[in-house]
């Protein structure tokens, strides 16, 4: 199973000339002041009459606001960011949102409280949870909610003048794919499906023994049902506990291993930190080509985010030249 997202690798598009891997989402997180929940907390409920930053067409940005912000980044995230950046990205919502009320898209605290409640379960964390991480960062939900309106409608605006406009056509993937044909090669993958016996009442001894009685039972045709009943892997339950993955991706050693050892049918167990899992080694895909069709759907979406950003720059910069903008310098200091 996978170290860390637990999830299965999909294809992973690199532009080779830079050597890195580039990941995109949707243009709209390019206005995201801070990555994760509970940090974006300014707007004019914050502000408190101290010593301006910035103003974006009459509207105050305070240095108590951008403070706030800059001091609630994760310590890597500060090492990329300075506090200048952060502002930049302030007056970047900013300009955009009085553009979206501009152009009539509104958003409701409802519609704000939902899109909030959706964020929240993807990112596993209870509404109190995320009350009380507002907290201890002395901001009220009431706050951050007019915050988030803010960014809602910022998005909606970014959807509608940028991401709608943008359509890749099956020639410009194919084209793609064949001019860069070298990112699409692939070494030997596996496909497995597991049982995970990682009770945490349970000692290690106690994990191994229960897999083992469990092995000597267990078999391809009822294997589904006993992932269903015994896997504490709830993740990969809905799907027969299967992975399916290579031997440099992100997987725990042990669990890689078996897998890739196994002979297609085989049902193993072996113990990693997770407890003890029963490997079903379904299948074996030997090093080649990623098939086209398999890749078009992530290289549509690929240069589509590639021209979005293109596009989105270009937005904005026309935004910034109609506001009025002004940067207090000395307040950085």
């Amino acid at each position: 199973m996978a170290e860390e997202s637990g999830q299965s690798p999909k294809v992973v598009i690199k532009r080779v000339e830079r050597g890195k891997t580039f990941q995109y989402t949707t243009i709209a997180l390019l206005i995201v002041l801070v990555a994760g929940l509970g940090y974006v907390v300014y707007g004019d409920n914050l502000s408190f009459g101290e010593e301006i930053a910035a103003k974006v067409n009459g509207e105050k940005i305070t240095v108590t606001e951008l403070n706030r912000i800059y001091d609630s980044l994760p310590e890597q995230q500060k090492s990329l960011m300075t506090k200048e950046d952060v502002l930049e990205q302030i007056i970047q919502l900013k300009v955009i949102y009085q553009e979206a009320k501009n152009e009539g898209l509104s958003v409701t605290e409802d519609e704000a409280n939902n899109n909030l409640d959706l964020l929240l379960v993807s990112a596993e964390m209870t509404r109190e949870q995320f009350a009380q991480n507002l907290l201890q960062q002395g901001v009220s939900e009431k706050d951050f909610i007019q915050s988030y309106i803010e960014q809602i409608a910022a998005e909606k605006l970014i959807n509608k003048s940028v991401l709608q406009n943008i359509e890749i056509s099956d020639d410009e993937a194919s084209n793609y794919y064949l001019e860069n044909s070298v990112q699409f090669q692939r070494g030997e993958q596996v496909t497995v499906r597991h049982v995970l016996i990682g009770d945490v009442n349970l000692s290690t001894a106690e994990k191994e023994s229960k897999a083992k009685g469990l092995l000597k039972k267990i078999n391809k045709n009822n294997f589904c049902e006993y992932v269903t009943k015994y896997s504490t892997d709830a993740a990969s339950v809905p799907t027969c506990g299967e992975y399916i993955f290579g031997m440099e991706d992100p997987y725990v050693e042990e669990f890689k291993n078996l897998s890739f050892s196994q002979d297609v049918g085989d049902i193993g167990t072996v113990n990693t930190q997770f407890g003890t899992h029963i490997i079903w080694t379904v299948e074996k895909l030997p090093p080649g080509a990623i098939p086209f069709a398999e890749a078009s759907e992530q290289i549509k979406e690929f240069l589509k985010a590639d021209k979005a950003k293109q596009d989105y720059d270009l937005f904005y910069q026309n935004l910034k030249a109609k506001s009025k903008i002004k940067v207090y310098e000395k307040a950085l200091l």
